[in-house]
Parts: C-alpha cells; sequence; structure tokens
C-alpha cells in the first residue's frame, strides 16, 4: 500500500494531490518506457535494428537510422 492520499474529492470535483500527479507521472513515463520498448523489440525480432561484427569490433547498425538515407 502505499499510505498516501493521491486525490482529494467532494461531491462535485475530484482532483490530483501533489503525490497523485507525481504518481501520474511517473506512471506515464513508465507505460511509455514500455511501449518503446515493445517497438524496439519488434524491430529487433524483424531484423531492422541489430549489430553486425566486422573484425575484431563490434559495429552496431542501427538499420532503422539508415533507412532514412537508403531507398526501401
Amino acid at each position: 500500500m502505499l499510505c498516501v492520499q493521491l486525490f482529494e474529492r467532494d461531491k462535485k470535483h475530484v482532483e490530483l494531490t501533489v503525490a497523485g500527479s507525481y504518481l501520474k507521472a511517473e506512471v506515464d513515463f513508465v507505460i511509455n518506457h514500455l511501449e518503446s520498448t515493445k517497438n524496439q523489440l519488434k524491430l529487433i525480432d524483424s531484423g531492422k535494428v541489430g549489430e553486425l561484427r566486422i573484425g575484431f569490433f563490434w559495429v552496431r547498425l542501427r538499420i532503422a537510422f539508415y533507412l532514412t538515407y537508403l531507398p526501401s
């Protein structure tokens, strides 16, 4: 349990407290990060983003970046 008040309400209105606003912002950040992670995983799985090993060096290729410069 959080044991903090997240919103204040009366008969007509509901309003977030400072703690509620902070928690909402944090939850929004986490959800956006999860969505971004899901999209990145799809790109990796499809082969559009990955790594290319050349000689002794690892060269990270972000093919999604290069697609803007190369024809499809």
